[in-house]
């Protein structure tokens, strides 16, 4: 399967990226002086990442029959002190909010989906650590 992008450079550090179905997202630096609009490739590398086991997280959950009423990821990424600057830590805390959710069914579903159906994870590859947290809040508990 061909998946393709192509990258139009506009000014200064900025570039906007298509993707074979004319979706495009700005991506930009963070340079000194410089007022960035887009994401920086690093960022959206986490992003993607975060995206990509979310998508088969959300299947798995709803093949697992799970109630979710929301999600959200927040991802952290530590990176080497030198050139090129790889990815040493990725770390994804995902806040999964629903009726009845299984703490448990969550959490095999997001080591499923980073394991071994997310092509971002896989292609990050062994050197970079990969580690996930789960928080289930249920929408049917009081709130404080």
């Amino acid at each position: 399967m061909a998946v393709t992008a192509t990258l139009r450079w506009t000014d200064g550090h900025r570039l906007v990226a298509s993707d074979q179905h004319g979706v495009t997202i700005e991506v930009d630096s963070a340079a000194e002086g410089y007022e960035p609009r887009g994401f920086k490739p690093v960022a959206l590398l986490l992003a993607s990442l975060g995206a990509c086991v979310a998508y088969d997280m959300v299947e798995i959950l709803r093949k697992q029959r799970q109630s979710f009423t929301a999600i959200a990821i927040d991802i952290t990424g530590e990176q080497a002190p030198e050139a090129p600057w790889a990815f040493q830590r990725i770390h994804l805390t995902f806040t999964i909010t629903g009726q009845g959710l299984s703490r448990e069914r969550a959490e095999r579903a997001v080591a499923l989906a980073e394991s071994k159906y997310c092509a971002v994870s896989a292609t990050i590859g062994p050197d970079t650590q990969i580690t996930t947290e789960v928080v289930v809040l249920d929408d049917a508990a009081p709130r404080a």
